[in-house]
């Protein structure tokens, strides 16, 4: 399968050569294939990665929202430190899944370092949580926000916003 891969050029090393500008780079992924859509990066240097995986060996952390994989398309989130992630790992990975397909499309942060992810799916996503604005799926698939409230927790509220609803 694919993996993502994430590669951070030093732009004020002069030279013909971009291989030499390499500061950082690594693989992620599992044996099925993952497709990173969105990524941001904290005044930390934090990289937050989202996407949807294929994968059921994708590796998750002890802190993971979800440590099983669901089904044929998972979405996931993965939040590593370019400084640090050589011994380290990832500082959260996790999946984003229940029945249906979940695909995590866009992740943003709040001052607060809320993770929030967004994304679309065709199965009642998050429906085992407290305070989901609409748990359940109308229609062939719904969109979906989900807000993590630290990236060192795996507690999290979801909030699910059907198409076509106000």
């Amino acid at each position: 399968g694919t993996d993502i891969f994430v590669a951070i050029l030093d732009t004020s090393i002069k030279t013909s050569k971009r291989s030499d500008q390499l500061a950082y780079s690594t693989y992620f992924g599992g044996s099925r294939g993952e497709s990173p859509y969105s990524l941001k990066e904290d005044s930390s240097g934090n990289l937050y990665i989202s996407g949807f995986t294929m994968s059921p060996d994708m590796t998750v952390t002890s802190n993971a929202f979800e440590a099983t994989y669901d089904n044929n398309l998972d979405g996931f989130v993965l939040i590593f430190n370019p400084a640090n992630a050589a011994t380290a790992g990832p500082l959260l990975s996790t999946y984003l899944g229940s029945d249906g397909s979940q695909i995590a499309t866009g992740i943003d942060l709040s001052p607060k370092v809320t993770i929030y992810v967004t994304g679309y799916t065709s199965g009642d996503i998050f429906s085992h949580l407290g305070g989901v604005a609409n748990p359940k799926l109308n229609g062939l698939s719904s969109a979906f926000v989900l807000g993590f409230q630290t990236p060192n927790t795996a507690s999290a509220q979801a909030k699910d916003r059907h198409r076509g609803e106000q």
